[in-house]
């Protein structure tokens, strides 16, 4: 884990944290992986809304991604988690 769950709190942090971690080509492709272990961290704690936040983060910006199917079943599991059941967007692309 790179930092603690509770230092980023919403999507205007996500380009923080991209400047932090971001400065040389090669760690550019390690940010999905970094954003996607925070979302972790959120969904542990039962964050559902912080979690997809980061999560949809990844899926716009980071569609080559080479774990895009696994975002968009995280995104599926936060999504329903969220709306207790209803199956979301995501549940249909996966």
């Amino acid at each position: 884990m790179i930092e603690k769950p509770g230092e980023w709190r919403n999507e205007t942090d996500i380009p923080l944290i991209l400047k932090k971690y971001g400065t040389d080509s090669n760690s550019l492709y390690f940010m999905p992986f970094i954003l996607e272990d925070i979302a972790d961290s959120y969904y542990r704690k039962n964050d559902y809304a912080s979690a997809l936040k980061f999560l949809n983060y990844i899926s716009v910006n980071y569609s080559g991604f080479e774990r895009s199917s696994d975002i968009l079943t995280k995104i599926s599991l936060c999504s329903d988690d969220l709306r207790k059941g209803v199956i979301s967007d995501a549940a249909v692309k996966v």
